[in-house]
């Protein structure tokens, strides 16, 4: 499926900002994931995306079909020290966020925007670009390889919380890189 992929001013950010959320905490708790989320802090966390990094919109007609948040390495929070020893990470660019309305996955559209993304980077102040996904979410990781991206560094660990509150489970995150 061709979508068209624009860059979300201020405007569209308005216009689409319940949907971007229903997107966002749909990917995050449910299938790969099962976690909860605190939506208070996870709101939050999209304010802060939407001011502070550069988003790409996929767009099928009038409706929002899928997103894209980037941002320079250094601003991610959970940045593995073993890669940050081994690049110029101010030369690094991150994908902190790719989600894709449920019905629209495994159309193309997440390779849209990433393509997209990784055409308009401006190469003179970005030599590296970072992807990451957790490890059981297969779909996303082989996405990452088809599009040049290379597995790196070790895997993080992070503790979540079942869905259901029953307990507690460890989640690991790969993260994949690209040489721009």
């Amino acid at each position: 499926m061709t979508v068209k992929i624009v860059p979300a001013t201020p405007d569209l950010h308005k216009q689409f900002r319940a949907k971007l959320f229903e997107i966002y905490f749909e990917s995050s708790a449910n299938d790969y994931h099962e976690q909860l989320l605190n939506r208070e802090k996870e709101s939050n966390h999209l304010n802060d995306l939407i001011q502070n990094t550069n988003c790409l919109f996929a767009l099928e007609a009038e409706n929002l079909t899928g997103f894209l948040f980037g941002k320079p390495f250094l601003q991610d929070c959970f940045l593995p020290g073993d890669i940050k020893k081994s690049f110029d990470i101010k030369r690094c660019f991150y994908v902190a966020e790719l989600a894709i309305e449920k019905e629209y996955r495994h159309q193309g559209i997440g390779t849209q925007l990433i393509q997209s993304l990784l055409k308009k980077l401006d190469k003179r102040r970005y030599d590296n670009a970072f992807i990451a996904t957790w490890t059981k979410n297969i779909p996303a990781m082989n996405l990452y390889q088809k599009l040049g991206f290379t597995p790196v560094g070790k895997t993080v660990e992070q503790e979540k919380i079942k869905k259901d509150q029953s307990g507690k489970f460890k989640i690991y995150k790969q993260y994949f890189w690209k040489k721009l």
